[in-house]
C-alpha cells in the first residue's frame, strides 16, 4: 500500500520510498494492476513480498503520454481514495495493515456483516473502548466505500491503458501466492489478473524496444552526476 509521506524526513534502509508526488502516478501504483505486477516480478521472502523500485516500479510501464481528460480523471480519483482512507484511518484509529485487513474481509459485505468473525469482533471492541473514533456503523460505511473508490481507480487505469475489454469483475477470490489459510482477497477476477500481466508484458518489451532503438540503452554515464534542480522543495514522495 503507498501512502504520502514528508520528503524531509529520513527513512530507515528497509523502507521503500519513491520519488512521485501527484495522485495521479498514486493511482498507477496502488491499483490491482501494479500490486499484480509487483507480486509477479517482486522477490519473496516466504509468503512475504520484497517490494523494491528496481524489480516493481521501474519495469512497471506507467504511461507518460496521458490525455488531459485521462491525467485528470486518476488525479482525481486517486486523491479521493487517498483522503478517504486517510480519514478513515484516523477516524478508526488504525494503520494501513489492520485497515485493510477489514477491506479484504468477505465478512464485511454491503448485504451483511458477520459480527462473530473474530477479526470484526475484535475492531468493534477497539472502537467501542477507544475514545473519539466512529462508530462500528461508520466504519463499516467507510469500508465499503473505499472498496468502492479501488474499483473506481482499477477501472480508471485500465481505461487510461486503453484495455476496456477487460472485465476486472472485483470481488472476494482466493490468490495462490498467499498461505491456504490467509487466501481470500477483494480484488480482481484471475482470467483479469492473467490477462493485465500479459499485455502489461508486452507494453514493458515495446518500450523496450523504442529505447533501444532511441539509443538511450548505450549511453555511457557521465563521471559526474550533473545536479538536479529542486523545482518542487515542497513535494510529498510515495512511501
Amino acid at each position: 500500500m503507498s501512502v504520502f509521506v514528508d520528503n524531509e524526513f529520513v527513512y530507515g534502509v528497509t523502507t521503500n520510498v519513491v520519488a512521485r508526488y501527484t495522485f495521479c502516478e498514486f493511482a498507477f501504483l496502488q491499483s490491482s494492476l501494479h500490486e499484480y505486477w509487483a507480486w509477479k516480478y517482486g522477490s519473496t521472502m516466504r509468503f512475504a513480498i520484497r517490494y523494491t523500485n528496481g524489480d516493481c516500479i521501474d519495469t512497471f510501464p506507467i504511461l507518460e503520454n496521458l490525455t488531459s481528460q485521462q491525467e485528470q480523471q486518476l488525479e482525481s480519483i486517486g486523491e479521493a481514495y487517498h483522503e478517504h482512507r486517510r480519514q478513515l484511518m484516523l477516524g478508526m484509529q488504525l494503520g494501513l495493515t489492520k485497515t485493510y485487513n477489514l477491506f479484504h474481509s468477505n465478512a464485511i459485505t454491503a448485504q451483511a456483516v458477520n459480527e462473530k468473525d473474530n477479526q470484526v469482533a475484535a475492531r468493534r471492541k477497539h472502537l467501542e473502548k477507544t475514545p473519539n473514533t466512529i462508530s462500528f456503523n461508520e466504519a463499516i460505511q467507510g469500508i465499503l466505500k473505499l472498496r468502492e473508490l479501488h474499483v473506481q481507480m482499477d477501472e480508471a487505469v485500465l481505461d487510461a491503458y486503453g484495455w476496456n475489454d477487460i472485465a476486472l469483475r472485483h470481488d472476494f477470490y482466493e490468490v495462490d501466492y498467499l498461505p491456504e489459510n490467509d487466501r481470500i482477497r477483494f480484488t480482481i477476477h484471475s482470467d483479469a489478473r492473467k490477462e493485465v500481466l500479459k499485455r502489461l508484458l508486452d507494453l514493458n518489451q515495446k518500450i523496450h524496444e523504442e529505447e533501444m532503438a532511441a539509443g538511450l540503452w548505450n549511453k555511457k554515464p557521465s563521471a559526474k552526476p550533473k545536479k538536479s534542480k529542486d523545482t518542487n522543495p515542497d513535494q510529498t514522495q510515495l512511501l
